[in-house]
């Protein structure tokens, strides 16, 4: 698998095309619409070349302008829009998993020492999680 990460080779819509197409299909791919956005590029325009190889996609959103990481569909992300043209699209399963990281915890700390901040507060782990779950919930129930 190949997840568009912030900071390596295969972090922007041309380059994660150029791996994928490399690799063929021995290689899947998670879309994270907050790590393409934390790279300048708007989730809709990657989807429109990548659609078609995503495997997973990483419930995650953030605010273009900051890069403050918030529950989906409160950022850039453009989840709602990309959900609905997904299932519109494909026949096939495609995998959500829900990584908010609405919260600052250890290791996303240590993994990013310049990294993303929340932009909502919670006053846990477990409340923003369940923020997370219902903001996906919502946009699903919308479709």
């Amino acid at each position: 698998m190949h997840e568009n990460e912030k900071g390596i080779y295969g972090d922007v819509t041309e380059r994660c095309a150029d791996l994928l197409g490399h690799f063929g299909p021995r290689m899947g791919f998670v879309f994270d619409p907050a790590n393409f956005i934390q790279c300048h590029v708007r989730p809709l325009e990657a989807y429109e070349v990548l659609h078609d190889r995503i495997t997973y996609i990483h419930i995650t959103d953030t605010i273009m302008e900051t890069g403050s990481l918030v529950a989906a569909g409160h950022g850039d992300g453009q989840l709602p829009t990309l959900l609905k043209r997904l299932h519109q699209e494909r026949q096939d399963e495609v995998v959500l998993t829900v990584e908010p990281h609405l919260t600052v915890f250890d290791g996303l700390k240590d993994l990013q020492t310049e990294g993303p901040t929340s932009g909502e507060t919670y006053p846990d782990r477990r409340t923003a999680f369940h923020c997370a779950c219902e903001a996906l919930r919502g946009i699903l129930r919308s479709l």
